[in-house]
């Protein structure tokens, strides 16, 4: 499961701004947190009213410029309140309907919670082995079939652990688990600060598993040392912007999938399929859309809800898979 957004806005939105309706509509997503205001993807007045309220009240401006720029202090600002404000849960209103800017958004709110939290004195090494115990057994897809029911079908979750893991462990043969890391989402939460330094850590999103991505993750030992090299610039940034283990599953949706912090996500699929598949469900059942999409059997939006707007064929190995395990 991966990602394929590099900011979170494109252009200013607000008074004499740019205003693309995707970014005025994660906008008022995010003004939500605080504020009731329809997300429609339009500036109006009250949109830009909002803007105003907001910079003058919570950042104490002097002058409100009513208007919120691609890097600025209000979008940076809005977005730590917004991750507070929403526990982890993504989607509602007008958003709903846009799971491409839902994953977005939720990249986003994924640093700036972790920013949030005072981080231990020292981090438990990453890169010591895990993951022989935790096998998964009929009763653990079983549990998941409860935990996501009504009508997502063992099928389905079968489905995503064998396309997303090649229909193998989601452990390699060192005992890690199986990763692959995305050196566009590192670049996002380090803000650049990389890319000439270290161009095959640190670069901007291209075409999916572009030429830097796969000299990166050509096989896990590359991928783990490709890893660790990111976890010397920016331990949590390199672990947000790895996907793990027999889902797939990013480190930037740790919240979404139900972990205070970053470390405590890695260390859950490090000890085995069990919590691999529990990080699953947690992500499914947080994620707007996605619990419907898998039980209407709807492969498109489950594709674009798990894996990105540029998903490929992904909905059509998805269905394979589940008509493979008898999925009706």
């Amino acid at each position: 499961m991966s990602n394929d957004s590099d900011a979170l806005i494109s252009g200013s939105v607000g008074r004499e701004a740019v205003n693309r309706s995707d970014d005025v509509l994660i906008i008022q997503f995010l003004l939500n947190a605080i504020a009731r205001i329809p997300e429609t993807g339009l500036c109006n007045d009250e949109l830009i009213a909002k803007i105003s309220e907001f910079q003058l009240k919570h950042l104490n401006f002097k002058t409100a410029d009513c208007k919120i720029d691609v890097q600025g202090r209000t979008l940076n600002a809005l977005v730590e309140l917004a991750a507070s404000s929403s526990d982890g849960v993504i989607g509602g209103k007008g958003l709903s309907a846009r799971p491409d800017l839902l994953q977005r958004v939720e990249m986003f709110f994924g640093v700036a919670r972790q920013a949030q939290l005072q981080k231990p004195a020292a981090a438990q090494p990453v890169a010591a082995p895990g993951g022989g115990d935790g096998k998964l057994t009929e009763a653990s897809f079983a549990a998941a079939v409860e935990a996501l029911k009504p009508g997502v079908q063992l099928a389905m979750i079968r489905a995503f652990a064998e396309v997303e893991s090649g229909g193998k462990s989601g452990f390699g043969p060192s005992g890690l688990p199986v990763i692959a890391f995305e050196g566009h989402i590192f670049r996002t939460y380090t803000k650049s600060k990389y890319d000439k330094s270290h161009p095959l850590l640190s670069y901007p999103y291209k075409k999916k598993a572009g030429p830097e991505w796969q000299a990166n993750n050509k096989n896990q030992d590359a991928a783990w040392k490709t890893l660790k090299a990111a976890m010397e610039l920016n331990h949590d940034a390199a672990l947000m912007a790895t996907s793990w283990g027999m889902f797939q599953v990013m480190g930037f949706n740790y919240a979404a999938c139900g972990f205070a912090n970053v470390d405590d996500f890695v260390a859950k699929m490090k000890a085995g399929e069990e919590g691999q598949l529990e990080a699953f469900v947690g992500f499914c059942l947080k994620t707007a859309g996605l619990r419907k999409a898998l039980a209407d059997k709807n492969f498109a939006d489950c594709a674009k809800l798990y894996n990105g707007k540029n998903y490929g064929d992904y909905d059509k190995r998805i269905e394979r898979a589940f008509k493979k395990y008898g999925g009706k």
